[in-house]
């Protein structure tokens, strides 16, 4: 068994370490970083990646890497774990206000880091955290799994997602998607820049939504470490049977953001999951004497996997998500019906 090496850090057979790997300097001379938790096994393996904090109100992810990091004995595991625990740190420990931390994107330069993907060696800080994690991490790890939930702004079904891309990769993908205990599969959307450049690289790449509104609620971080557990044992990193999985699966396709085109307050009518009809109104932006600026109508029949729950919108900003659900990878993927030329923020 060699020793696991990363960004000129070695790391032992049978042992873990807490390394923090550098991608930029600041004016005061100081030096940015990524905090990474590698676990090295006694015997080879996968190396998986296990991603959180893209979007610094998302803490789920990072609760249950912290969990899965803590429970695992090196001395028998096969492979390596590389776990991130709260990728753009700079986003989780910064002030939303007074007594509350972790906001969505990059306070130093305000990009949304799921959107620069790969990033630039020369770019601004989020584009800089972005191609660190393409330059130093990906080309080290064999699979990765990218954990994701509604943030502070609004609610987020539980989805796991596999990319929708034809031969080995994509079916590699679905199966480890399918490893999670949720009910509904989905496909990665085609602005999710992380699976893209996984899919790029070759390594293997689900996406995972949990509900959200920054709370880490236990339910979810669970749910994301049955799946984590699942993941291990079904790539032999780990003993155990693969356990909690659901007994039905749906397939949803890539989601499609639907925006208030009026400022105001928005009233919803609908729920995260409910199942929705084309044409049908799901919500309302109102002003503040209680007249209707604006009717929002989902543009197709499915279900709905997001929805903002600030009240208050300005033009322009996303209020739900919703998506048309599609047959299984077994059964063939049809094309799309998303709005895919539109990137959200």
């Amino acid at each position: 068994m060699q020793p696991f090496e990363i960004d000129g850090n070695v790391v032992e057979p049978r042992t873990r370490a807490n390394l923090a790997l550098p991608f930029m300097r600041t004016p005061s001379g100081g030096e940015l970083t990524i905090p990474v938790i590698v676990v090295h096994g006694s015997a080879p393996g996968p190396a998986l990646y296990l991603n959180s904090g893209t979007h610094g109100d998302e803490p789920e992810g990072t609760m249950a890497i912290l969990d899965i990091a803590a429970e695992l004995d090196p001395r028998v595991l096969k492979g390596t774990l590389v776990g991130v625990p709260a990728l753009n740190i700079q986003a989780f420990i910064a002030k939303a206000s007074v007594d509350v931390a972790g906001v969505r994107e990059t306070p130093l330069d305000w990009k949304n880091l799921a959107r620069v993907f790969p990033g630039k060696a020369d770019g601004t800080a989020t584009e800089r955290l972005a191609h660190a994690v393409c330059t130093k991490i990906l080309p080290r790890v064999t699979h990765a799994v990218d954990f994701h939930s509604g943030g502070t702004r609004g609610t987020s079904y539980l989805i796991s997602g596999f990319v929708g891309v034809e031969g080995e990769l994509g079916r590699k993908s679905y199966e480890i998607a399918k490893l999670f205990p949720f009910e509904t599969l989905w496909r990665v959307s085609p602005w999710a820049k992380f699976a893209s450049v996984c899919v790029e690289r070759n390594v293997v790449a689900v996406v995972v939504e949990t509900m959200g509104q920054g709370r880490a609620d236990p339910s979810d971080v669970e749910a994301l470490k049955v799946g984590i557990r699942n993941v291990m044992r079904s790539l032999g990193m780990v003993d155990g049977a693969v356990e909690g999985l659901p007994s039905t699966r749906r397939c949803i396709d890539t989601e499609t953001y639907l925006y208030a085109s009026e400022g105001g307050i928005l009233r919803p009518s609908v729920v995260t999951g409910a199942l929705i009809e084309e044409g049908q109104v799901i919500g309302e932006v109102l002003d503040v004497y209680g007249r209707v600026n604006e009717q929002i109508r989902s543009p197709l029949a499915g279900i709905v996997t997001g929805v903002r729950t600030k009240p208050v919108v300005w033009a322009g900003d996303p209020t739900f998500l919703v998506a048309n659900f599609i047959p299984t990878p077994e059964a063939g993927l049809a094309p799309t019906k998303a709005r895919t030329d539109i990137v959200p923020p």
